[in-house]
């Protein structure tokens, strides 16, 4: 007996409503569009170079445990295959992909215990600056400072001037006189192939200010330019702030 026209139009809608076999085995586009990039970057001054001789021969000896970051880490988020980064000191991580929006950044030492963990309160592509915490002789527990690095909030032309102290810091950026409180970060023009004046001072009502770095930005054009004040951590250091500045193309 043949089916009826109505039975069939039934049967060619349920077919049509069946899950493609195919499709459940790829990831959704917004899954993969739902996740930000995060780089990482440890600041702070690296431990006295010590080496030893050993049958006649010089031999680099290791830095002491705890005096830098660890030399390789694990970034795990939410449900994200946990990314391997290393960290040096001064240079930013590669980047590694976190899910979009608020939550914790897990970070994990070579080993694979919790190191630190790093809070979003939001979305956007990062770089996490790191440094030790404020008087601490180690690594152990590291102060986390998020900054933008979208090109939206951080985009081609531009110097973000971040000020990773535990002090205001007196700037002087061409002609403008800024203070910069601890923690604040501020967005000015830098102009591609010019040179413009740098320079940075602390201090308190009673000695006045006292410079620590003096001289010139520049960059190129399709370049824009991150410059860290952070604490010299190092033993006995000469002056108690210093500066890193890390250009790169906007990407």
């Amino acid at each position: 007996m043949k089916p009826r026209p109505a039975a069939l139009s039934v049967l060619l809608l349920g077919l049509l409503l069946l899950p493609s076999g195919s499709s459940s085995q790829e990831p959704a586009a917004e899954e993969v569009a739902e996740a930000d990039t995060v780089r990482f970057l440890p600041v702070g001054e690296q431990p006295p170079f010590r080496q030893e001789v050993r049958d006649g021969v010089r031999h680099e000896l290791e830095a002491p445990v705890g005096s830098i970051p660890p030399r390789e880490i694990t970034v795990a988020s939410g449900t994200m295959k946990p990314n391997p980064l290393r960290l040096s000191l001064g240079r930013p991580s590669a980047a590694a992909s976190v899910p979009r929006g608020e939550g914790a950044i897990r970070l994990l030492d070579e080993s694979g215990a919790p190191w630190t963990t790093v809070k979003r309160t939001g979305e956007g592509d990062l770089f996490v600056l790191l440094s030790r915490a404020p008087g601490a002789p180690t690594w152990k527990e590291p102060r986390a400072l998020l900054i933008p690095s979208d090109t939206v909030h951080f985009p081609t032309g531009k110097l973000c001037l971040v000020n990773f102290s535990m002090v205001t810091v007196a700037v002087i950026f061409g002609t403008e006189k800024i203070a910069l409180p601890a923690g604040k970060t501020v967005l000015r023009d830098l102009p591609a192939g010019s040179e413009t004046v740098f320079q940075l001072a602390n201090g308190n009502g009673k000695e006045g200010l006292k410079r620590f770095h003096a001289g010139t930005l520049q960059q190129a054009a399709g370049e824009r330019t991150l410059a860290v004040i952070h604490a010299a951590d190092g033993k006995a250091p000469r002056q108690a702030l210093r500066v890193l500045v890390h250009r790169e193309p906007a990407l």
